[in-house]
């Protein structure tokens, strides 16, 4: 059987080619499968880098929005953070202004029931925020609005730095929710959704608890 190529050094044809033309043929026939072939591996080689490329592009903008997420998650956990240590701040300041047990007493009392004038930290005309909506109370479930206040312009400013929703729980012990002169502490929980809006159940509040002794009975 005759080779199908036998092209001498040269790039000519050989004598048998010569004479048998369909070898030539032949030869060519199975180069340019054996071509196709490598090609349609090549495809598949930029097709497969392509989707892995893809992936990892997915992933990559995957991580940009856990990233914002997280970062979003930090703010809301220190503006609950600075509110609670700003309303038992204020808590603390002022039941420690009660030399005596009745003072304690009528305190916690009035600020049990929503009865108190107290403003949270920064808030009315002379401070950073609005006094609109900015009042610490317990007894029920409250909104603080923090609208930003101008000083240059004596006004707020219309724009809405951050929101938040909370509830205070007051526990006298040892005698309960009623106080009395025998009270020897105010226990405080606090629960602060962030946001004017939406559900407020125990799963996405944030959660601050503190005890306070009473200072008239020293």
């Amino acid at each position: 059987m005759r080779p199908y190529s036998t092209c001498d050094g040269r790039g000519h044809a050989s004598p048998s080619e010569r004479r048998d033309p369909h070898a030539r043929i032949l030869f060519a026939s199975a180069g340019g499968e054996s071509g196709g072939i490598r090609s349609g591996l090549v495809m598949v080689e930029v097709a497969v880098a392509v989707v892995i490329l893809s992936l990892g592009m997915l992933a990559a903008f995957a991580l940009f929005s856990a990233g914002l997420k997280t970062s979003e998650q930090f703010s809301d956990d220190t503006a609950a953070a600075l509110f609670a240590r700003s309303m038992f701040a204020r808590l603390r300041a002022e039941s420690s202004l009660a030399s005596e047990r009745s003072e304690w007493t009528n305190f916690w009392s009035a600020f049990a029931t929503g009865s108190t004038s107290l403003m949270a930290e920064a808030g009315g005309p002379d401070g950073v925020w609005a006094s609109t909506n900015m009042a610490l109370r317990a007894g029920g479930l409250f909104t603080n609005i923090y609208s930003e206040y101008s000083l240059r312009f004596g006004a707020e400013t219309g724009r809405v730095s951050r929101s938040l929703r909370y509830r205070a729980t007051v526990t006298l012990r040892p005698d309960g929710a009623s106080a009395s002169s025998n009270s020897s502490a105010a226990a405080v929980v606090l629960e602060v959704w962030n946001g004017a809006y939406g559900p407020t159940n125990d799963d996405n509040c944030f959660l601050f608890y503190t005890e306070i002794p009473n200072g008239g009975r020293l």
